[in-house]
């Protein structure tokens, strides 16, 4: 591992420590002021080092586009909370602060995601009912006049 290596995992544990503390402090009243204090200096130190320039950015707002979306309710009931078998809880493990090897994967994958895990399944019918939308305000007379004399914020 070289020397920027080196530097980057050491950045990491500051962030875990800083973390990972900043969370524990507000659950677990804690009386050593040493702890506290070390807390307190790696807050200031990290917004000291430098960022990391490095790695690939992803610019997609120009490339991305959201066309329509339909609100639909999909069911209705109630959460139960009798008693029954409990499952453990665990703390946090290996805290990190997200630099590791990530795989890419096409944009059309990453933008299904969404899609599949809230079952946004729509149709051209959904569409084309907010082109119809769009087309009856557009021939609506009074409408178009409050745009014309209006500022697009006022409109």
């Amino acid at each position: 591992m070289g020397a920027e290596g080196e530097q980057e995992s050491f950045k990491s544990l500051l962030v875990s420590f800083r973390n990972l503390y900043g969370f524990l402090s507000q659950v677990i009243p804690c009386q050593d002021s040493d702890l506290e204090k070390l807390y307190t200096y790696l807050r200031f130190l990290l917004l000291k080092l430098p960022r990391r320039t490095s790695g690939e950015g992803y610019m997609v707002e120009d490339e991305v586009e959201l066309q329509y979306y339909r609100l639909q309710k999909i069911s209705e009931g109630r959460i139960d909370l009798n008693e029954g078998k409990v499952n453990p809880l665990k703390g946090p493990g290996d805290v990190g602060t997200g630099n590791s090897e990530d795989d890419l994967i096409h944009l059309s994958e990453l933008i299904n995601i969404p899609n599949e895990r809230f079952g946004t399944g729509f149709t051209q019918a959904d569409q084309l009912f907010f082109y119809q939308i769009q087309e009856e305000a557009s021939a609506d007379d009074s409408l178009r006049q409050a745009a014309s004399v209006n500022t697009l914020e006022n409109f």
